[in-house]
């Protein structure tokens, strides 16, 4: 999976505004797969999240507080996404 962390204390884990903080993906959250796709080491969330365009809605599985949640996220223009 792919754990949600701010990279500094200074720096958001999930920027305001984002098609991410929209869905409700928050700090601490582990994304375990997209559309059943497994999220692994072979396999990273960018490459899964690449074969979308714009507008479409990804399904993130998401592994939160001992649950694991659905969230659907609408994807932006990935040019602006740093991963």
């Amino acid at each position: 999976g792919a754990l949600v962390v701010a990279p500094n204390g200074n720096t958001r884990a999930v920027l305001a505004g984002s098609p991410a903080a929209d869905a409700g993906l928050a700090l601490g959250d582990v994304i375990l797969s997209v559309d059943g796709e497994l999220v692994t080491h072979d396999t990273s969330l960018a490459e899964l999240l690449s074969t979308y365009d714009v507008g479409d809605t990804a399904r993130l599985s998401v592994y939160r507080g001992g649950e694991t949640v659905v969230l659907p996220v609408v994807l932006e223009d990935q040019s602006v996404v740093i991963y």
